[in-house]
């Protein structure tokens, strides 16, 4: 922002660009709240309109912003999805780590989390592993 580092997002991009593993997004504390991680999100799933996206494991204060935050393709998210949908880019057991995590801070801290959307399908671990 005006030649200042604002925040970076760094992704792993599948080779034939239909799978997107997020590894980081982050913005300094002085640009938070500029909806800055949002714009980067954003542009993310504009670059790769039909990719299936793992948005990963969240820290505690990205929980607090996936919470405020509006997912532009949440059928695309894969931990919407049944794991199957979308296995053969992703393993299943690193996957339901990291929605254990972001279900651990969700609770922690008392946030929604759009809990809805991710734990719709219900299925045990040992489902999605198959």
């Amino acid at each position: 922002m005006g030649g200042a580092y604002a925040g970076h997002l760094d992704a792993y991009v599948y080779p034939d660009g239909q799978a997107v593993d997020i590894a980081g997004l982050e913005v300094p504390p002085e640009y938070q709240r500029r909806n800055f991680a949002s714009v980067m999100m954003g542009a993310l799933y504009a670059a790769y309109p039909t990719a299936w996206i793992n948005h990963g494991g969240r820290s505690p204060q990205g929980a607090r912003w996936w919470n405020c935050y509006s997912e532009p393709a949440p059928e695309r998210n894969i931990h919407n999805r049944p794991m199957a949908e979308c296995a053969q880019y992703f393993d299943a057991v690193p996957v339901a780590i990291q929605k254990a995590r972001n279900a651990y801070h969700n609770k922690f801290y008392g946030l929604d989390g759009h809990r809805d959307a991710e734990y719709r399908y219900g299925e045990s671990l040992e489902h999605e592993a198959q």
